[in-house]
């Protein structure tokens, strides 16, 4: 009996301490998440991947359809309300607003973040970027890459994904390769989808071409210059959104306030600058209107005054001393960018075509993007002539619509027709599977051509319980 009694003690202890054990080993296992926590490519460096990239990479690692993984594992968690039908119309457009720095691109890395168990992917968006300043033209609308990354990537057996880099609207050059960044398939012609459907990395989401090669170099040493420029200006903002909290852009207004109330500093601005003093005085607020200027006008000002805007919002007395330096200001107007130049024989060639029909009626501001420059630059270059386009561009988009319109009426009544001689009821339901597009029957002018098509052949409104 007492041997058996002493021969217990030490078993008993032992199985105590292996059970503390493994208790303090099962707490150090971390919980297990809902979704691969994939590392973000390039994270903290210019390179670093967009959030949207992020969600295509997720959804080829768990080998389905990234738009798939979107439908049945974020939407449903999301603040606003996702259907199928509309998340396949936002992936194609809209949900670039991911990678920005509004509630859209907030409510998917919160979720991401749940899913994944990372706690850094909201970094992945434009408001580790550029802090707080206004969305309006930040992102592009459509997708593009620089396929020679994409070539240079897939020899060197790396992973393909998409910079945030890419994603600004501002940046047009790769910074590596100083080639074009590019934003259609040169197969298809058609633009990318922001999430994909199915495909994978580096192909087109529309018919699945290759979208590497090696592309040719920019020879403008001007876009090059102000390239370099943006992406300077790019990285320190990223840098100091990094170190802490986004940025805050009020320092930057004030500072920019306050150097042109100074005596006389908005017309020396101008001839610094070159800029009209009335864009000036709405860029700076000067004149009173409440008016926030985009990331593409802040880093053109910032650059022809060569000031950074990081430097601009640290330093309040930075405009002040560029504008007084009258060697730095000579010096500059020497060598300010031709960018600004306007070709006016080249844009009222563009402008006349259209006004004669030669070519589609479009806005002062599709041309001005078109011809590389802001609508209020033909604007005040060609007063009389851009009232003439924005005339000739409204009658032409009422008229495209009237004959839209009526293209569907014409849909909706042929569509009766054949239900009536069928002997069915030409129901809404029924009806818009007859259209070329079902969603059509949602326009007011489809219900109202459906009623008039139905009283016109006498057909009565069905009722739920008759017959």
């Amino acid at each position: 009996m007492q041997c058996s009694v002493r021969s217990e003690a030490p078993v008993s202890c032992w199985t105590t301490s292996l059970s503390k054990q493994i208790v303090s080993q099962a707490r150090d296992i971390p919980d297990r998440s809902r979704l691969y926590g994939l590392v973000p490519c390039g994270y903290g460096t210019l390179w670093q991947e967009s959030l949207t990239s992020y969600l295509n990479r997720l959804g080829w690692r768990h080998h389905i359809s990234p738009r798939a993984l979107a439908a049945q594992e974020i939407a449903p968690h999301l603040n606003s309300d996702y259907q199928r039908h509309q998340l396949g119309g936002f992936s194609r457009g809209a949900a670039t607003g991911i990678n920005g720095n509004g509630d859209v691109a907030l409510d998917w890395s919160i979720v991401l973040e749940r899913l994944t168990g990372r706690s850094d992917l909201h970094r992945l968006s434009a408001s580790f970027w550029i802090g707080d300043l206004t969305s309006k033209r930040l992102l592009r609308t459509k997708p593009a890459w620089c396929a020679a990354c994409y070539t240079a990537w897939s020899e060197q057996h790396l992973l393909l994904y998409q910079p945030q880099l890419w994603m600004f609207q501002a940046v047009t050059l790769c910074p590596t390769h100083q080639t074009q960044l590019v934003s259609r398939c040169p197969a298809c012609q058609k633009y990318q989808s922001v999430i994909a459907l199915g495909t994978g990395p580096g192909h087109c989401t529309q018919c699945d071409t290759w979208l590497g090669a090696v592309p040719e170099s920019v020879s403008d040493q001007e876009t090059i210059h102000w390239q370099r420029w943006v992406i300077r200006s790019l990285e320190e903002l990223r840098r100091a959104c990094m170190s802490c909290e986004p940025l805050s852009w009020k320092p930057f207004f004030a500072n920019l306030a306050a150097g042109v109330r100074e005596k006389g500093a908005l017309p020396k601005l101008a001839g610094l600058t070159g800029m009209d003093l009335g864009v000036l005085s709405d860029l700076t607020g000067h004149a009173g209107r409440r008016y926030t200027p985009t990331l593409e006008a802040i880093l053109d000002f910032s650059h022809l005054c060569a000031i950074t805007p990081l430097q601009m919002m640290r330093d309040p007395h930075a405009l002040s001393q560029a504008i007084q330096d009258e060697q730095r200001s000579s010096r500059l107007r020497q060598c300010r960018r031709t960018r600004s130049d306007v070709d006016r024989e080249g844009c009222l060639q563009r402008i006349q075509a259209i006004l004669s029909g030669q070519e589609e009626p479009i806005g002062v501001w599709p041309l001005a993007k078109q011809l590389g420059h802001y609508g209020s630059v033909l604007c005040r270059h060609f007063p009389e002539e851009s009232k003439q386009l924005t005339h000739l561009a409204s009658e032409y988009r009422n008229q495209r619509r009237k004959q839209h319109e009526q293209q569907v009426g014409e849909e909706v009544r042929q569509a009766v027709n054949a239900l009536h001689m069928q002997g069915v009821y030409p129901s809404v339901q029924k009806v818009a599977g007859f259209l070329s597009k079902p969603a059509l029957m949602r326009m007011p002018e489809a219900n109202n051509a459906l009623h008039m098509a139905r009283r016109e052949r006498g057909i009565e409104p069905y009722k739920q319980g008759k017959g």
